[in-house]
């Protein structure tokens, strides 16, 4: 492969989302380095995921990725002068599910 190709490749691959199964499994740990990074709420990461055991999203919710890829990365970008205890707005679109009153 030419490096115009593998460039190419690269800037497709940073543009497309986040699998379904990365997020749920990253999301969790990144709000979870944040708590014990800023707020030594838990002794460790795996404290922090033990005591918030997450669930999966219902198959009838329709996931978006390139949302849940933002939402990540936000949460990931959040330092410890961030004090909010809600998630970025990204994060409340990332699934949409039959019933959703969009609020």
């Amino acid at each position: 492969m030419n490096r115009i190709s593998a460039v190419t490749a690269l800037v497709f691959l940073a543009g497309c989302g986040l699998s379904q199964a990365n997020f749920q499994a990253e999301l969790p740990r990144a709000a979870c380095q944040w708590k014990v990074d800023c707020f030594q709420a838990y002794a460790s990461v795996d404290a922090c995921l033990a005591d918030n055991p997450t669930e999966g999203m219902s198959s009838s919710c329709t996931y978006d990725s390139k949302t849940a890829k933002n939402c990540l990365d936000r949460v990931q970008a959040l330092t410890c002068d961030n004090t909010m205890i809600y998630y970025p707005i990204d994060c409340s679109n990332v699934y949409s599910c039959p019933g959703d009153t969009g609020s």
